[in-house]
Order: C-alpha cells, then sequence, then structure tokens
C-alpha cells in the first residue's frame, strides 16, 4: 500500500474525506463478498488511522492518496488499504490491493 519513496503524514480520522475513503472501503468489500451469500454484510466501525502519501510524479492537488485503516463490524476485522481521492469529483476508488491485517479465526469460512 505504500513506497518508501513516499513521504506521508497522519491525518485526522475524523476528516470528511478520509470518512469518504473509509465508507468507499467498505462498500467495495461488501461488493467483493455479495457473490458468497452465506458471508455478513460488513459495516464500518472504527477509522483506526489514515495517512495521506504525498505523490512526487503527481502534480495534482486534486488527486490525493490515502492509507486507512478501518475495523469492521461484524467480527472486528482490520482491513488496511490505499484509496485515491479526486477532489474535481469527489469519488474515491480503492487502488491496488485490500489487506487483511488481524487474524481471520474461522471468519474466512463463509468465502471457503
Amino acid at each position: 500500500h505504500w513506497c518508501t519513496c513516499h513521504q506521508t503524514r497522519n491525518i485526522p480520522t475524523n476528516s470528511s474525506q478520509v470518512r469518504r475513503a473509509a465508507d468507499r472501503l467498505v462498500k467495495h468489500i461488501n461488493s467483493l463478498l455479495h457473490q458468497f451469500p452465506q458471508c455478513a454484510e460488513l459495516k464500518l466501525y472504527k477509522i483506526m488511522s489514515a495517512r495521506e502519501e504525498r505523490l512526487t510524479l503527481v502534480t495534482s492537488v486534486a488527486i490525493r492518496d490515502f492509507t486507512v485503516t478501518i475495523e469492521t463490524t461484524p467480527g472486528r476485522a482490520l482491513f488496511e488499504a490505499t484509496v485515491r481521492y479526486n477532489a474535481n469529483t469527489r469519488w474515491p476508488s480503492i487502488v491496488g490491493t485490500i489487506s487483511r491485517i488481524n487474524l481471520y479465526g474461522d471468519q474466512s469460512r463463509c468465502v471457503s
């Protein structure tokens, strides 16, 4: 989700852009789980952290990348992903992969 060549800074988890990014991430995860009807629909429980990456090659201030870590319910799953926010369209999109960063336990049974 990150590159050591990018500068990052922590940003408040209560910012509107971070909230939109977190909501988009949960929506995307749920779209991936949709094909497994035995899986519960996830809901955002908490935004754990957010970092903004300063993209050195992108000069547009309209594009911002956030790495967000969220907790969802049910199951208290922790996920981390990079979400690109376009200030012109106000539309966040998932960039790259989504990582589950805590133990699964038996929660992955719904997709086996």
